[in-house]
């Protein structure tokens, strides 16, 4: 978002940083786009206890289509590769 120069809040919620991107005409991968059930688990879990237990191999495919995604995504400059 900021290589985007959009505002966006600090927040844990995927879900609405998904939504901003969106809203903006980026092109988003769908597992990212599905990925609601993530958000709670950054949000939620750091003040309410949950009942749930995380999916911890789906979490790690969601968060390396996110980071593969954003590297894609963001230039490199001259001192990243």
């Amino acid at each position: 978002m900021a290589s985007l120069d959009l505002d966006y809040p600090r927040t844990h919620d995927i879900d609405y940083l998904v939504r901003q991107l969106t809203k903006h005409n980026v092109a988003v991968p769908d597992l990212l786009l599905e990925a609601r059930w993530v958000s709670m688990w950054g949000v939620f879990t750091r003040y309410d206890d949950l009942d749930t237990v995380l999916d911890r191999a789906a979490a790690i495919d969601v968060a390396t289509v996110a980071i593969e995604w954003a590297c894609s995504a963001i230039p490199a400059g001259p001192n990243l590769q």
